[in-house]
């Protein structure tokens, strides 16, 4: 079931034990946004903000917009440069 962002946002911060003042200095971004956000007020938000404040309560972006159960973000695999596996390639 998708949770909608306002919900997922003041479960997660409420969860932090975290004010809405204390996330927007987190995040960088004004209080009163984290506010309209939860209220619902805010009915579009721009993808930086909802960047800004998965970064800040340590959950992925994803996890935030309700669309992944899991709140930790995906390890990524670091990759080899692709000059370096085209060079391996040619070699084989």
């Amino acid at each position: 079931m998708k949770v909608p962002l306002a919900a997922r946002l003041r479960q997660i911060r409420r969860a932090k034990d975290k004010t809405q003042q204390q996330l927007g200095h987190l995040a960088k971004i004004n209080y009163t946004t984290i506010s309209r956000i939860e209220s619902g007020e805010a009915k579009q938000v721009y993808a930086d903000t909802v960047r800004d404040l998965a970064e800040a309560l340590g959950v992925s972006a994803d996890y935030l917009l309700g669309l992944a159960d899991d709140p930790h973000p995906l390890q990524r695999k670091r990759r080899k440069p692709i000059d370096t596996r085209v060079q391996e390639e040619t070699r084989a």
